[in-house]
């Protein structure tokens, strides 16, 4: 049975890690440039750059490389292995999937807002159409997380308050900007120090949650907060 209620606007997607399984993807990414310099790159490494944005990856990186080059040549290195593995097929983090079918019988909008570049978003959206009303990639706006604009300017372009809105996260990165926006954060348990906070709920994956289950805990969220 549907949940009546009007408090749920839209859902606000992370892409990496959270919509498709593309972190083994930047991580085998990251290794194989990085391998180029002698540089074995860890999961430590990796976990450092969870959620990007690509600009704060490439300064890492650079300074890992010990190298004369260009932070933006890691970036633009980077890009094209991603665009290639992309291209060979991603798969759905499970539940997502089952998730994003259920709000688009129900109405309910959503979008893709991303710190990964335009190129890489493009095509996730090119395999998945009709689904996301827009997407907002990192070099989009001034900002990128984990500053709040990106989830700020998604429920403005849908023309609702963030607090109408849930957005679904990953990383400490995507959690801390969704969450400056005001916004219903639901984190995936995919990294640690989750920021204690009553406006984000922890699953350990989406597979843990209904459609039905999300509107109503966002529900209950507005409930105990003041009307906008």
């Amino acid at each position: 049975m549907q949940i009546e209620t009007a408090t749920l606007k839209a859902i606000l997607w992370d892409m990496d890690g959270t919509l498709i399984d593309s972190e083994p993807m930047w991580i085998e990414s990251e290794r194989e440039l990085m391998a180029q310099f002698g540089y074995l790159w860890s999961k430590a490494d990796g976990d450092i750059c969870l959620g990007g944005p690509m600009t704060r990856v490439c300064k890492y990186m650079k300074e890992k490389s010990q190298s004369d080059l260009p932070e933006e040549w890691f970036g633009d290195e980077l890009r094209k292995r991603m665009l290639t593995k992309i291209e060979s097929g991603v798969t759905f983090m499970p539940g997502s999937y089952q998730l994003l079918m259920e709000a688009k019988e129900q109405g309910i909008e959503q979008a893709l807002i991303s710190a990964s570049d335009r190129p890489i978003v493009d095509l996730v959206l090119s395999a998945n159409p009709d689904i996301f009303a827009f997407a907002i990639a990192a070099g989009d706006l001034e900002r990128t997380k984990p500053d709040p604009l990106p989830y700020i300017e998604g429920a403005r372009r849908f023309g609702v308050h963030p607090s109408d809105c849930l957005v679904v996260e990953d990383s400490k990165v995507g959690v801390t900007s969704g969450l400056a926006s005001g916004a219903l954060v639901l984190a995936l348990a995919h990294f640690e120090q989750i920021p204690n906070s009553e406006n984000v709920f922890v699953r350990n994956g989406l597979e843990e949650v209904s459609l039905d289950d999300l509107k109503e805990i966002h529900q209950l969220w507005r409930s105990r907060k003041a009307p906008i």
